[in-house]
């Protein structure tokens, strides 16, 4: 060995070993990571309808993983426009930051959800949650945005190794177009096909069954003038959950004389539910015939009310509108679906627009 080379293995360096970042730093983006907390944070404030946990944590969940994506995108996008493929990252100051900020944030927003779900569902007339529902929804929330950003993890791999594949017959750019957008045709046929079939067959068996729950606070009628009681043409059970509230419900004859200071009239309500009749206008016909069965076309007022997904009708504008007129009402109304209003519009828009229409026609 010259002495050259002598001197230059002396007066080399020493190795520095570096320390191995944690594993949660280098599979998760910084900047993905805050702006998904924030969108998950934003998806807990106040909707027109209630919601329970479960959606709630889809919702959430979904809202976060979305902003993990407009994060990462946003990320390579200044890479991308920099020229530069690789950036710094975020010290572990900056993520023990964001940790805490978090953990505070979601606490926060828990008790906020829990106040403003309360304040909705009183507009609502609904029961409030139980006192688990808020914290389940926020673990959800965070189980849901882990999967689905672990789902994104996946997929970004399969696309950069499928363009390496590619890559020895096309110009790189012109293999990530394809990859991408073969991608993107398998998983609108998967979503269309198979998961599609199973997530409403799922959902029909899970609303299914809570349409057919029956609250004992709300028993059968015995008066001749609402659906589902003596001489009715439509039996108890087919009437559906909401249903069956809905003629079990309302001001009693006393309760309506006392408030107008004279003798008052027992309200009709006129119903059909979901299993009552095949078919939208089968129903609408029924629910027409018990109208005019009850006498209902004799009264003062004849309201059509339209129902919700669930077949619910808000009891206070009901109840109102007998007080009002001192019983001196009939109210006719149908059952078109068992699914929540959010999923209904949906799935099942154009039923709801026809069973309406059928039911002025009836």
């Amino acid at each position: 060995m010259s002495d050259t080379a002598a001197e230059a293995t002396e007066q080399a360096p020493p190795r520095v070993e570096t320390a191995k970042r944690p594993w949660w730093l280098r599979h998760y983006t910084f900047t993905g990571t805050a702006v998904g907390l924030v969108f998950l944070w934003f998806s807990m404030t106040p909707s027109l309808l209630p919601r329970g946990p479960l959606f709630q944590g889809i919702v959430s969940g979904a809202a976060g993983a979305t902003g993990y994506a407009i994060g990462v995108f946003a990320v390579w996008l200044v890479r991308y426009m920099r020229s530069k493929d690789t950036s710094p990252p975020a010290p572990r100051t900056a993520w023990i930051a964001l940790l805490v900020i978090g953990i505070i944030g979601q606490i926060l927003m828990i008790v906020w959800f829990h106040v403003w779900q309360d304040d909705v569902r009183d507009l609502m007339g609904v029961p409030r949650l139980g006192f688990w529902d808020h914290p389940l929804a926020a673990i959800l929330s965070i189980v849901v945005l882990f999967v689905f950003v672990e789902i994104g993890q996946l997929i970004g791999k399969l696309v950069r190794f499928l363009v390496r594949k590619l890559d020895r017959f096309a110009p790189p750019r012109v293999s990530a177009v394809i990859v991408v957008g073969l991608l993107i045709a398998l998983t609108i046929a998967l979503l269309n096909g198979v998961v599609a079939r199973f997530a409403m067959s799922t959902i029909n068996k899970t609303f299914s069954a809570v349409n057919d729950e029956t609250d004992p606070d709300f028993p059968a009628p015995m008066s001749t003038l609402r659906s589902g009681g003596p001489e009715s043409l439509d039996s108890w059970e087919s009437l559906g959950h909401q249903g069956r509230v809905f003629v079990s419900a309302g001001p009693t004859v006393e309760e309506l004389t006392k408030f107008n200071g004279k003798q008052a009239i027992e309200p009709i309500r006129a119903y059909a539910g979901l299993h009552s009749a095949p078919g939208i206008k089968a129903t609408a016909a029924l629910a027409a015939q018990e109208l005019r069965r009850t006498g209902g076309l004799n009264r003062e007022v004849v309201a059509v009310a339209t129902t919700t997904g669930t077949g619910w009708i808000n009891e206070a504008e009901a109840s109102a509108l007998e007080y009002m007129y001192n019983g001196n009402t009939a109210i006719v109304s149908m059952q078109y679906s068992f699914l929540p209003s959010w999923l209904s519009f949906l799935v099942d828009k154009e039923n709801a627009r026809q069973a309406g229409q059928a039911l002025f026609e009836a």
